[in-house]
């Protein structure tokens, strides 16, 4: 059988719709909802929870620091994946605000997540 000689456009052809498709795949991940578990224990804190309430929360999470003085005080929280979650209490040590920074914020981490939620 002789040789023949590939066309270059047949490969440059096939690298685009390999690009394309890897463009579009991680579109599709970062378009999707990617929310943690740390996120939803984040949600199940409320304005009001005493610190006891927020321990049953967070019980699997490491407390960080904690700041205060007579009026208010803070704490914050950090679970394995590095998810960090600050607590400002009133005076009467009830939560009067809540932050969270989510932990494994790459590509990687949302399609974990993203399999995680699709495959128990």
């Amino acid at each position: 059988m002789p040789y023949t000689r590939r066309s270059p456009g047949r490969r440059l052809c096939l690298a685009v719709a390999v690009f394309t498709a890897g463009l579009a795949a991680g579109a599709f991940i970062r378009s999707r909802d990617t929310k943690s578990a740390e996120r939803a224990q984040y949600e199940r804190l409320e304005e009001g929870m005493g610190r006891e309430q927020v321990r049953e929360v967070l019980r699997d999470w490491s407390p960080r620091a904690t700041f205060g003085n007579a009026h208010w005080s803070w704490d914050s929280w950090r679970a394995p994946n590095g998810a960090t979650i600050n607590l400002t209490y009133d005076s009467d040590g009830r939560v009067a605000f809540k932050g969270f920074e989510e932990g494994d914020v790459s590509l990687s981490g949302r399609a974990k997540r993203l399999v995680g939620r699709a495959c128990p």
